[in-house]
C-alpha cells in the first residue's frame, strides 16, 4: 500500500514538473505579447514615454523571442520617430532590416511616415553596400596590396633574396 503511494506521488510529482515548465513559458509569451499590445496601444494614444518604457524593459530582460523582439523594435523605432529623433529611429530601422533585410511595411501596417522612413532607410543601405564596391579607393588600395604580396613571394621563391636552400643536398649515392 506504501509502495502504491509513493508511486503514484512519484508520477504527479513527474506530470507536474513536465508540464508545469511549458505551462509557464506560455503564461510568460502571454504576458510578453500583452505588455508589447499595452505598449501599441500606449504609442496609439500618445503616450509615447510610458510606452517607450515599456519596450526598453521588455528588450532589456532579454526573454524575448525573435518575433517579439522584432515588434518591440518596430514600436521603438515608431516611437522615436514619433517624438522628432529621427536620427534614433533609422539606427533602429537598420537593426530592424539586419534582423529581416526583406521587412516591407504597408501603409495599413505602419503609419505612412514610418514606412517611408523604412524606405529611406533600405535605399540608404544598398546605396553604401553598392558605393563600398564602386569606391576607387578600395579598388586601389586592394591592387595595390595584391601587388605587394605577389612581389613579397616572388622575391622570397625567386633569385631576388631569402635563403638559398632549406635542405642540404642529398650525399652522393656509392659507386659499385
Amino acid at each position: 500500500m506504501c509502495k502504491k503511494n509513493i508511486t503514484s506521488i512519484l508520477i504527479v510529482a513527474f506530470f507536474w514538473l513536465t508540464f508545469s515548465e511549458t505551462l509557464f513559458a506560455l503564461q510568460n509569451d502571454n504576458s510578453i505579447s500583452a505588455q508589447l499590445k499595452k505598449a501599441r496601444s500606449d504609442y496609439y494614444e500618445g503616450q509615447f514615454e510610458q510606452a517607450q518604457e515599456t519596450v526598453m524593459k521588455l528588450l532589456k530582460s532579454g526573454t524575448l523571442n525573435s518575433e517579439q523582439q522584432f515588434e518591440a523594435l518596430i514600436i521603438l523605432a515608431e516611437i522615436r520617430r514619433a517624438v522628432n529623433d529621427e536620427p534614433g529611429a533609422r539606427k533602429i530601422i537598420r537593426r530592424i532590416l539586419e534582423i529581416k533585410p526583406d521587412y516591407n511595411p504597408t501603409i495599413e501596417q505602419e503609419p505612412p511616415p514610418f514606412v517611408l522612413l523604412v524606405q529611406e532607410e533600405r535605399r540608404a543601405l544598398k546605396k553604401n553596400e553598392k558605393a563600398f564596391y564602386q569606391n576607387k579607393k578600395f579598388w586601389l588600395i586592394s591592387g595595390a596590396a595584391t601587388a605587394g604580396l605577389f612581389g613579397i613571394i616572388l622575391l622570397k621563391n625567386g633569385n631576388g633574396g631569402g635563403q638559398d636552400n632549406i635542405l642540404p643536398a642529398p650525399p652522393d649515392w656509392p659507386k659499385e
